[in-house]
């Protein structure tokens, strides 16, 4: 090998290590930054004085749990009583203790949802989205029982425990 041979293979060499150096560095600065970056700051959302009257108004036996904001309330259920059609009923007992919240200075959401889950094998699920307008007009006498369920949707979802016939 010649000598000129020599000094292009030691420049090769030189600019092989500088490239490999090179990305070996980005490399390690973008790990370095992930594992340095601090974590997202811990968001807790207490619940407005509204949220809290309706979950006070349900035993803990039924686990309630809710969002609430202008445009919708979400409330769900839980019964461990034995499922049968009557259940359904469930849900015109806990829009009357949601009546009582919204003659209290709570305001009516534009859309209110219930799902009342009874069971535990087999699991009814008795789910029902009412128009705030249409409540409004309960609570105020210009909607007849009837005439709100009408307006209503209504779903009755069965589902059975893995194992189960």
């Amino acid at each position: 090998m010649t000598r000129k041979q020599k000094g292009v293979l030691l420049i090769l060499g030189m600019l092989n290590l500088i490239v490999i150096l090179g990305v070996g560095s980005i490399i390690l600065h973008d790990a370095w930054q992930t594992i340095s970056a601090p974590p997202p700051p811990l968001v807790i959302v207490t619940p407005t004085a509204c949220e809290q009257q309706l979950l006070a108004a349900f035993p803990a036996t039924m686990h309630p749990a809710s969002t609430w904001t202008q445009q919708q309330l979400m409330l769900q259920l839980a019964l461990a009583e034995s499922p049968g059609p009557e259940n359904a009923q469930h849900l015109w007992a806990v829009l009357d203790t949601l009546a009582a919240i919204f003659q209290e200075d709570c305001p009516v959401p534009e859309t209110v949802v219930i799902a009342v889950s009874v069971g535990s094998e087999i699991q009814h699920r008795h789910l029902v989205q009412l128009s705030g307008t249409d409540i409004a007009a309960w609570l105020a006498g210009d909607l007849s029982e009837d005439a709100l369920a009408a307006q209503s949707r209504y779903r009755h979802i069965i589902e059975v425990a893995p194992g189960e016939p």
